[in-house]
């Protein structure tokens, strides 16, 4: 995890951030000083990162589902004068780079500090080339048309079979009531079809583009 040093009222040169494309859950810690001597995070302090570059530009203090806060994870773990800071996924799709800024402000909102901070996104050798793209179409295409084949033929067998014959589709005369093992399918039987479904579903070996 890459380490820089940033100071509250000292102002010195920030180095770059690292970060490689596509990069997910990609941290880095800030160390925390005031003149040169370390500076002890106040209980309440909270952290926001905004961000503009090649991916785009936004704001973030959790990292998780937009549309559902409770299920996110807050960007920031503060220890001591260290913080944590994880970089937001949108952050890293293309490279290039860009500059965060990182602001702190006290349990009553008062900004204590900002800091801007570049950061570069190396490029991943064949990242969202054309290639890769056809490859994982293919894979799905065929996903899909053995799942569906399967799914057909299960269909197909439970009808032949009279599954959908009698009241509420089970086999047996009509207002008979209905027996396990002999008139609807058992868990065993489901299960079997389930497998049946599993088993017809390809693998990545034979596909091609």
């Amino acid at each position: 995890m890459q380490v820089i040093n940033l100071d509250l009222s000292v102002k010195g040169i920030i180095p770059l951030l690292q970060a490689k494309q596509g990069d997910v859950g990609r941290k880095f810690q800030a160390v925390i000083t005031d003149g040169g001597t370390a500076y002890d995070i106040p209980s309440g302090t909270t952290l926001s990162v905004w961000y503009s570059g090649t991916s785009g530009e936004g704001n973030y203090s959790h990292i998780g589902l937009d549309d559902d806060f409770l299920q996110s994870r807050s960007a920031f773990t503060i220890s001591g004068n260290t913080v944590t800071v994880e970089l937001v996924a949108q952050m890293l799709t293309c490279a290039g780079g860009g500059t965060l800024s990182l602001v702190m402000n006290g349990a009553d909102g008062t900004q204590i500090a900002t800091w801007n901070i570049p950061y570069s996104v190396e490029k991943i050798p064949g990242a969202n080339s054309e290639g890769a793209t056809q490859y994982y179409t293919a894979y799905a295409e065929v996903a899909m048309k053995e799942m569906s084949s399967a799914l057909i033929n299960a269909l197909e067998y439970a009808k032949a079979s009279g599954e959908f014959d009698g009241p509420q589709g089970e086999k047996g005369d009509k207002g008979d009531p209905p027996k396990k093992g002999v008139d609807y399918w058992t868990e065993t039987d489901k299960q079997e079809i389930v497998n049946d479904v599993l088993a017809a579903l390809p693998t990545a070996e034979g596909v091609g583009f």
